[in-house]
């Protein structure tokens, strides 16, 4: 893999980088490669710390047997990406050799300024990322040093990741919401965007491999020289499996200057919900729905909407704002509710318990089909293998 053309320029709106990615080994042809972040301009960012951790992990999946970035890579981060590269060995997501990491030599050891530190976190308006905003607001008062300041919203990775279709009324839909959320918790929120996934990949590698990097390089994107960012834990420790955001990978994208936090491993969904009822706010402004059609923040028919709104209602929640009523047929759980993952699985089989207390048999009875469904062809998996 070659990067180069690389461009990094701070003006009135913010940063921008842009840089040129051929493959040596992979698919033929060059794509044009940008992220973009509107925050004041700061401390300089590393072009090759941004570009070494957003084009790893495809580097890696097209078989590269190196990645040749015309910039300076932060040593930390090289180390970092072959620990990554050992685990994805270990988890069958790699081949047996990771790609050299070629890049420009620095000089005697990099002097970094030495700013007050910043904290910052990535804000989707999902449960996990706002139960972890609700919980540094419990846990740091104003002026504490361990307070999030910044929370990052990027176009391009669930919105606006089809090409042709970017979904630029749903962005604005959901930054209004998250604007509201910042407000209220004295937040500064930072839009940026890229657009990497319009480079060509298998359907499931932005889920297993990309997207803790894609997220990585945005922090690298915004650093000011001393920034630590939080991501929310999606798994909770129970359910753990290979995953593109994961405890053992996301720290690993760290450099000296930028700092990557995984939080939460230890709250399942309903944990954080249950948490979460004690902000109103939260429940108004929820953002759960992976939909690359609707311009809607929720469509309220996908797994997703329906597996969310049945986590509400098991807690007690009839409606919300964001989702409507809580209450879903049963019919409509056969109809809108495929489990594909352990962890899906594990979501809903958290459900059966409080749902079954509520008096929602059928509702229970519909979920227990649909994880028979899925038991089944891990079975018939696991015999073909």
């Amino acid at each position: 893999m070659l990067v180069d053309a690389i461009s990094c320029s701070d003006g009135t709106f913010g940063r921008r980088l842009a840089a040129r990615v051929a493959f040596e080994d992979g698919p033929t042809g060059v794509h044009d490669l940008e992220f973009s972040i509107h925050q004041a301009p700061g401390y300089s960012a590393a072009a090759g710390d941004v570009l070494a951790a957003a084009c790893f992990p495809l580097a890696v999946h097209h078989g590269e047997k190196r990645m040749q970035i015309d910039a300076e890579v932060c040593p930390r981060l090289r180390d970092g990406l072959a620990e990554i590269h050992a685990l994805w060995r270990c988890w069958s997501l790699a081949g047996s050799a990771a790609p050299a990491i070629e890049a420009r030599r620095g000089g005697a050891g990099r002097r970094l300024p030495a700013p007050q530190p910043r904290q910052g976190c990535f804000l989707s308006g999902g449960v996990d990322s706002l139960h972890m905003l609700w919980r540094n607001r419990q846990d740091f008062a104003q002026g504490d040093p361990g307070r999030f300041s910044h929370g990052y919203v990027v176009h391009g990775f669930d919105i606006g990741k089809k090409p042709g279709r970017l979904q630029r009324e749903r962005f604005a839909r959901a930054r209004a919401a998250l604007l509201v959320v910042a407000a209220e918790t004295g937040l500064e929120l930072v839009s940026a965007a890229s657009d990497i996934r319009r480079i060509p990949v298998r359907p499931d590698f932005w889920l297993y491999q990309q997207h803790g990097a894609a997220l990585a390089a945005i922090a690298h994107l915004a650093s000011t020289g001393n920034l630590q960012v939080s991501l929310a834990a999606t798994q909770d420790a129970r359910s753990l499996r290979p995953n593109g955001s994961h405890p053992l990978l996301d720290p690993c994208y760290s450099s000296e200057g930028v700092q990557i936090r995984h939080w939460g491993l230890r709250f399942s969904r309903l944990d954080k919900l249950r948490e979460l009822q004690a902000w109103p706010t939260a429940f108004r402004h929820l953002r759960v729905c992976p939909s690359a059609y609707s311009e809607e923040l929720n469509c309220g028919d996908c797994e997703k909407c329906i597996r969310t709104r049945l986590e509400l209602l098991a807690i007690g929640i009839e409606g919300t704002e964001a989702l409507g009523a809580s209450l879903v047929p049963p019919e409509a759980i056969a109809a809108g509710v495929q489990i594909e993952s352990p962890f899906q699985a594990a979501c809903y089989r958290d459900l059966l318990e409080p749902l079954t207390a509520r008096g929602h048999r059928r509702i229970v009875a519909a979920i227990r089909q649909e994880l028979g469904r899925f038991e089944g062809r891990n079975r018939r998996r696991r015999a073909a293998a």
